[in-house]
């Protein structure tokens, strides 16, 4: 179905500009944000991670229950 939309242009250049990096229509692109949207999916949310790290603990002397001694050692 063909339809007209009015968008602000700022609005209109970021999507041209990205329908043109991508290789698309901006045809595609909006369908693509409006069924994404509509589906109640947000395709830029990944689930967050944590990766661990093995830094082999705190700096001798630290004393790491210390709010106060945290505070002055990053602060110096």
């Amino acid at each position: 179905m063909r339809t007209t939309i009015l968008l602000p242009d700022e609005l209109y250049r970021a999507t041209k500009t990205l329908a043109a990096n991508e290789g698309r229509t901006m045809t595609s692109l909006i369908e693509e944000a409006l069924r994404t949207r509509l589906a109640g999916v947000d395709r830029e949310r990944v689930p967050f991670r944590i990766d661990a790290f093995d830094g082999g603990g705190a700096r001798p002397g630290i004393d790491l229950a210390s709010n106060a001694d945290l505070l002055d050692r990053m602060e110096s």
